[in-house]
């Protein structure tokens, strides 16, 4: 953990009964969201990881037990209110199985980055604006699913791109939001995509990106 520092005893809860407070010695990393413990082989200490949440250390039974909230509050993301139609439409739809997620652009509450990739806005520039985004995109499953566990895989991302003349670096635009998509749910996170340059997107955004995701049975 880049952000960690060890410290040599430290008293934690685990839970939020005051008889579940234990002392950990040894090499023990505390890092913004998590603490690691390691302890020798012959069973006098042992391994243990923990998830740093609302003051509280809560540990993992195991790394595969780990929710996809584990997981954006160990890369500590914290998703945007979700954003309201533009229009006459739902911001998604479940049809058998898959949700289909309308056109989401790069805004988190009241930022929104507008401008053309190559031009206003440096590639750079433009891969943030796609993981805004994703976040975006992630905040509208969550308020329609309650759980983004729910989500089996990704299946499909159509990301298009407000572009200046001449830029075609589109789909290192997009990574902004697949690379996202990988890191909060590993392989299912995995997906087919499509990304297109655009003369103008709506209000001026950067940005604007369409998904698939099927949903657990």
């Amino acid at each position: 953990m880049a952000d960690a520092h060890p410290l040599p005893v430290k008293t934690i809860r685990i839970g939020r009964q005051p008889d579940n407070d234990i002392a950990l010695t040894g090499d023990l990393d505390v890092s913004r969201h998590h603490a690691e413990l390691r302890r020798n082989p012959d069973g006098s200490v042992g391994h243990a990881v923990f998830r740093l949440s609302h003051g509280e250390l809560r540990q993992y039974a195991d790394e595969g037990a780990r929710t996809i909230a584990d997981r954006l509050d160990s890369l500590g993301i914290e998703l945007p209110p979700p954003f309201p139609p533009a229009g006459n439409y739902l911001p998604c739809v479940i049809d058998e199985g898959l949700v289909y997620v309308g056109g989401h652009g790069p805004i988190a509450g009241d930022q929104m980055m507008r401008g053309k990739v190559g031009g206003d806005l440096t590639l750079e520039q433009g891969r943030e604006a796609a993981r805004m985004t994703a976040l975006s995109i992630l905040a509208t499953l969550q308020a329609e699913l309650g759980d983004l566990g729910r989500i089996q895989r990704i299946i499909k991302v159509f990301g298009m791109v407000n572009v200046a003349p001449g830029f075609d670096r589109t789909p290192a635009v997009i990574d902004g939001c697949s690379d996202l998509l990988v890191e909060i749910f590993g392989d299912a996170g995995r997906h087919t995509r499509s990304a297109v340059g655009l003369a103008e997107l709506p209000f001026g955004i950067a940005v604007e990106i369409e998904l698939v995701a099927r949903l657990r049975t």
